[in-house]
């Protein structure tokens, strides 16, 4: 999923990839997240910059840690322009959770909880 920031009238893209290696080995780093930054134009998404976050497999894996760590890592944008994008990352539509759904009998009656 890409999420558009505009930054000083500039429409850019950033994406976040979550990688975990396919091997069982305890290597030092078990899994990386990628940020990436594109400059948006009419057709065409070009790549301006990356940076990568990589979790030990002494920590629990958090994809919100490793996306800020991400884009702290990410060489060319200013402390302000990383707020800026890290602002619209949570302030980003998000899936509405999946309301209950009520348990009915072999009539098709609701059935009333225990």
């Amino acid at each position: 999923m890409m999420f558009e920031v505009n930054l000083d009238k500039t429409k850019l893209g950033i994406s976040f990839m979550h990688d975990k290696p396919q091997s069982a080995l305890r290597e030092p780093y078990c899994r990386t997240t990628k940020c990436i930054l594109y400059g948006l134009t009419s057709n065409q998404a070009i790549k301006l910059a990356e940076g990568v976050s990589r979790c030990s497999w002494l920590d629990n894996f958090r994809k919100a840690t490793g996306r800020k760590l991400a884009l702290s890592a990410m060489k060319g944008l200013t402390r302000e322009d990383r707020q800026k994008v890290w602002e619209v990352y949570l302030n980003r539509p998000r899936n509405q959770p999946k309301l209950p759904t009520a348990q009915r009998d072999v009539s098709g009656n609701v059935m009333e909880g225990p």
